[in-house]
């Protein structure tokens, strides 16, 4: 037992002792420091659900993309009633005027489907007008992001809606620090 008391007053005890108060005092004062980190968040979603500018937008963007629906209805039922008329004529036809009248048809299928393509799918008119008409919108409130971060003292700010990062102050990118990394590394 004599053996286990002289540890604890050896030199080796005050020395484990005095590192695990100079650790205690730097953890707890980073913590004390941290306290000062302040983070805040925004719900593009609400925003854009209660925002006036953005639900009349919405709604414009709305009619013009069922005007494109309905061109793309018309056509589709002008080139079902061709193709009907054509049905009931086909046992008075000729095989000739038969693949004319099938030409005819896969024109105006190949004219529906471009229709589609260049208006519906991605990177299509309706895609692109909806990022021209929220731009505005978009810089708009992220100007008022970058504008209220350093005001009210927020380190971060996050989007919940998409998870992302949408205000930092400059102090915590480490873009430039990964870079040299990278150099040196090479």
């Amino acid at each position: 037992m004599k053996e286990y008391r002289g540890y604890f007053r050896s030199k080796q005890y005050v020395f484990m002792t005095l590192m695990f108060f100079m650790a205690f005092y730097f953890v707890f004062s980073g913590f004390a420091y941290k306290a000062d980190f302040k983070v805040g968040y925004v719900n593009s979603n609400k925003l854009f659900d209660t925002y006036s500018e953005f639900i009349e937008i919405k709604d414009k963007h709305k009619a013009f993309q069922e005007q494109l629906q309905n061109e793309y209805n018309d056509m589709r039922t002008k080139a079902t009633n061709r193709y009907k008329e054509i049905e009931s004529q086909s046992l008075l036809l000729s095989d000739e005027k038969k693949r004319e009248y099938a030409q005819e048809l896969q024109t105006l299928q190949d004219d529906i489907n471009k229709f589609a393509q260049d208006n519906f799918a991605p990177g299509g008119v309706v895609e692109q007008r909806w990022q021209e008409v929220m731009a505005p919108i978009l810089e708009k409130a992220q100007a008022i992001i970058d504008k209220l971060g350093p005001e009210l003292g927020y380190d971060l700010i996050f989007d919940t809606s998409v998870g992302a990062l949408v205000y930092a102050k400059k102090d915590y990118d480490m873009t430039d620090l990964v870079l040299a990394e990278l150099e040196k590394n090479k």
